[in-house]
């Protein structure tokens, strides 16, 4: 704990991030899905995996900030970075989704890929922003 975080303050905060990511998710997959007239066969704006990938995205990202918690006391700094890195890294794979052609995925069409661009990005701002919250040894 070299960075103030309690343990089980590290984990109810993930478990916050990983409700308030899910729900945000969620609404936004499916306003994407209607806006850019996704076919139910495109599973990736579908709750279910929505939910799914969101929950094991926060979970990841809760155990990669423990570990920093106990390793560095700058564990907010270094996880900011790699949380954002990851985030953007991320992008590539809706982005090689847009353009590719092969017919790997049912009901895909560019509109619909570039819809995931957002759920990529939505975990990432909310873990960041739950372990931001009320750092310790910040005042404000």
């Amino acid at each position: 704990m070299k960075s103030g975080y309690p343990l089980w303050g590290v984990f109810a905060r993930g478990a916050v991030a990983a409700g308030i990511a899910t729900v945000i998710n969620v609404i936004v997959a499916s306003a994407l899905a209607v806006t850019v007239d996704g076919s139910p066969e495109f599973l990736p704006l579908q709750p279910g995996p929505v939910i799914t990938i969101t929950v094991a995205t926060i979970a990841a990202g809760t155990v990669t900030f423990a570990l920093l918690n106990w390793l560095t006391t700058k564990a907010f700094v270094v996880f900011t970075v790699i949380a954002s890195l990851v985030a953007v890294a991320s992008i590539a794979s809706p982005l090689a989704l847009s353009v590719d052609d092969s017919g790997t995925f049912a009901g895909v069409t560019a509109a619909a890929a570039l819809a995931l661009v957002p759920l990529h990005i939505i975990p990432a701002a909310t873990i960041i922003a739950a372990f931001a919250w009320r750092r310790p040894g910040v005042t404000s």
